[in-house]
């Protein structure tokens, strides 16, 4: 039996501080933080080599470290701001627990130079071991703050290590994002951050001015451009909570309940098109100050019921009493939990609606809208895209179809209600184009109710033994499409093909004399090759309980998918036999197995859609107009050196841009060229959204939205459309194309592409090998195809 014992001290403090410091963006965090908390009115540098790979200094002008902290500086939960737990109630600074050093020191070679407002212009190098005690001093000159140079982070976790070196542009990325959060909203404070890649010059990537407001930070970080795009938020939520929560239990219940004053202080975009973004990386919320994901869905939610297609542009400082919330919830203290957090959320957001109130009315023209006129309710209707599922067009019949057709001269005296205010010119015209409509109708539904279409086949056949001779003989077969009896113009009967029966009637004309061809085959030789080609595309599909979840009635698209995707691979849809088109929209397939296989339903347009979808992003190219002369680009930091990092997936989405590395940082872009597509011009906001794309899959090809609409409108055109006839070819390669393409579960507009309609195997007794329906039943002859 092993015995319970305690883990040594060491690896107690490895595995604690890979759960402290756990990327770059967390590194640079807690040494600001120091700095912030050290009264430092400059952090003169964040330096950076290589990204952070090599080293991380961080310089301020701060308060510096008195000579009788140096001992306890890095040592595990040591601290001078907190004393007992009570004192979290009335904390004021950003670090209070003692692991930010501690755990550097477990994860790196930590160095740090102070000099307090006595030493200076002298000081102390401090060097700490791998347990955060003070291993070496050394006098050195520094004037007043504190210096904290980290190098080679994670090298005692090699996996860690090899992982931040494979994306260290993306965690760098994600730390100058931080960075700039609280460049926003540190007052009076002035950051500079810069890189040096191996030998080249240090450059400057972001660079505060140290400005008195939020607003000026604003324009410092952003631009000026953007400040017209926002509007200032300043509103107080008074909030109503149990005092028993914050008192003694003494107190009476007479002043049982309390009422707390909270301000919301920041700026949000206008709402109306064209001041929003595309993408959400422009939100900054913070709690007295403290960057914290507060949350914030509904910001996103209350902005686009007034502005539909775009995010909103987010700074928004949440100020409440101390007591109001817990910040010792994640190690990287992000995570905030407040008190009555559903009470607060919902009074901000009925703020942010008051706010919002005064912009309802404002519109913006959109040309690319239509119009349809609507015959029954007499007046425009904008055309809304046709979305539709899977299931509820399967359920469309050619009868209901049908049955909104013109019928008889009330329908037609309805029709043309709508007109009689018109012109009396303009009414003779619109009459004959609404006749002319009526008499189209009336002769479609002639056409598909009493003309039976007629199919030709050419066998007659004689057996003798193993040998067949084949004799060609014309006959007709007329087909109904109704599930009753109906007749032709012969006042024939003829029942549903369904039903298993149909008429044959022989053309008396036929010439008397005919060519006979007789072909020898042995009937056991072919049984065996199609019972070996059906082994060769049988395969054991894994457990397919879970396939209920993927059918018509799926309790969502992303259940189906994620359903259907464990089950069926790419090479299946070669495996897969098409049965016949449904509807005039819909394949039937059948995928086999062990166990007798399963029956699917495909949406014939929306797979092909998204083949040509996923084409036309692969192979098509945006051509590039130059423009006359160069646009001066407002990016932030960080967004310039993603474009920078990636411009030549930018220069292949057309977008073509021009570097000055002398240049002060938000200015060294310069957009010399645009993408074009027929009628379509791609602007900034989406070479934002392209950097904001990459600034997550730094590398790959990604596209913005609206090219992605534009492709996905030019693959809706050219698909199969709901209601074109196909044959078994043309059935069989749309199937084919499901499994070529990276993700087949929905077309670019979301309609399902596939779904699962049956298990074979329910009608499969696995043991004895029986079929348990009958002969002739229709899943039986499925079973033997």
């Amino acid at each position: 039996m092993t015995t319970i014992k305690a883990i040594d001290k060491s690896s107690v403090h490895r595995i604690c501080s890979g759960q402290v410091i756990v990327d770059l963006s967390t590194t640079i965090k807690e040494l600001v933080e120091n700095s912030l908390d050290a009264q430092a009115t400059s952090i003169a540098e964040v330096r950076l080599k290589n990204h952070g790979l090599e080293l991380i200094e961080v310089i301020d002008n701060g308060i510096g470290i008195p000579e009788q902290n140096y001992e306890f500086l890095a040592l595990k939960h040591h601290t001078s701001k907190l004393s007992c737990f009570e004192d979290l109630t009335v904390i004021e600074s950003f670090g209070f627990r003692g692991e930010a050093l501690s755990s550097l020191s477990a994860l790196s070679k930590l160095t740090v130079i102070t000099s307090t407002e006595e030493q200076a212009p002298s000081g102390r190098k401090l060097e700490y071991d791998a347990n955060g005690r003070l291993a070496k001093t050394i006098p050195t000159a520094r004037e007043r703050g504190t210096t904290v140079s980290v190098q080679r982070l994670f090298e005692s976790l090699p996996v860690r290590q090899k992982e931040f070196k494979r994306n260290v542009k993306r965690e760098f990325a994600k730390a100058l994002t931080l960075l700039q959060a609280y460049g926003i909203i540190s007052e009076g404070v002035k950051i500079t951050c810069t890189n040096q890649t191996g030998r080249s010059e240090r450059t400057t990537i972001l660079a505060t001015s140290g400005n008195k407001s939020i607003r000026e930070n604003f324009v410092n970080i952003f631009g000026a451009k953007q400040l017209p795009q926002v509007m200032a938020i300043d509103f107080q939520l008074n909030i109503e909570s149990e005092r028993s929560m914050m008192v003694d239990a003494t107190e009476s219940d007479d002043n049982s309940r309390i009422e707390t004053v909270i301000q919301v202080v920041g700026y949000i975009s206008k709402p109306i098109h064209g001041c929003g973004r595309n993408t959400t990386d422009r939100q900054y919320y913070y709690i007295n100050g403290r960057p914290c994901t507060l949350p914030k869905a509904f910001f996103n939610e209350v902005y686009k019921t007034y502005n539909s297609n775009q995010l909103p542009f987010v700074i928004a400082d949440v100020r409440l009493d101390k007591s109001r919330y817990d910040v010792n919830v994640s190690p990287d203290k992000r995570t905030i939990y407040i008190h009555d957090e559903k009470k607060v959320v919902d009074a901000m957001k009925n703020q942010l609606i008051q706010v919002f109130e005064p912009f309802r009315s404002t519109f913006s023209v959109n040309s690319n809208s239509s119009l349809v006129f609507d015959s029954e309710n007499s007046k425009c209707q904008n055309r809304q895209p046709y979305e539709d599922t899977v299931g509820s067009l399967a359920n469309k019949s050619v009868d209901r179809q049908l049955s909104r057709l013109p019928k008889d001269d009330a329908e037609v005296d309805s029709t043309t209600s709508g007109i009689s205010e018109i012109d009396p010119k303009e009414k003779n015209q619109v009459t004959q184009v609404v006749s002319s409509k009526i008499a189209s109708t009336e002769k479609l539904r002639s056409a598909c109710i009493t003309e039976t279409p007629k199919i030709c086949l050419q066998v007659n056949q004689t057996a003798s033994d193993n040998e067949y001779s084949l004799k060609r003989q014309r006959i007709n077969v007329d087909i109904a499409s109704d599930d009753i009896v109906k007749r032709n113009s012969n006042s024939r009967p003829v029942l549903n093909p369904a039903l298993e029966t149909i008429s044959i009637e022989y053309e008396p004309n036929e010439p008397a004399n005919r060519t006979e061809l007789s072909v020898q085959f042995d009937i056991n030789k072919l049984k065996n090759r199609k019972k070996n080609k059906k082994a060769t595309l049988i395969r054991k599909l894994p457990d397919k309980t879970h396939l209920v979840d993927a059918g018509l009635d799926a309790e969502s698209n992303a259940i189906a998918e994620r359903e259907l995707n464990r089950v069926i691979s790419k090479e299946d849809f070669i495996r897969m036999k098409v049965v016949g088109q449904f509807n005039l929209g819909f394949i039937i397939v059948k995928l086999d197995s062990v166990s007798g296989g399963d029956l699917f339903i495909v949406d014939q347009h929306a797979s092909d859609e998204k083949y040509n979808f996923e084409t036309l992003q692969r192979q098509t190219r945006l051509h590039s107009q130059q423009l006359i002369s160069p646009m001066q680009l407002q990016f932030t930091a960080a967004e310039e050196l993603v474009a920078i990092e990636n411009i030549d997936v930018l220069k292949a989405n057309g977008f073509e841009l021009q570097v000055d590395d002398k240049a002060p940082p938000t200015r060294r872009l310069k957009l010399v060229a645009q993408p074009i597509s027929k009628n379509t011009v791609f602007g900034t906001k989406d070479l934002e959204e392209l950097i904001f794309l990459l600034a997550e899959r730094p590398g790959e090809m990604v596209h913005c939205s609206q090219v992605r609409n534009m492709f996905a409108s030019r693959a809706c055109r050219k698909s199969v459309m709901i209601g074109d006839p196909l044959n078994k070819r043309q059935m069989k390669q749309i199937v084919n194309n499901m499994g070529t393409i990276s993700q087949p579960w929905n077309c670019p507009h979301g309609r399902p592409t596939m779904r699962h309609l049956f298990d074979l195997s329910q009608t499969w007794d696995i043991k004895n090998h029986k079929r348990r329906l009958d002969k002739g039943s229709l899943v039986n002859s499925l079973l033997n195809s």
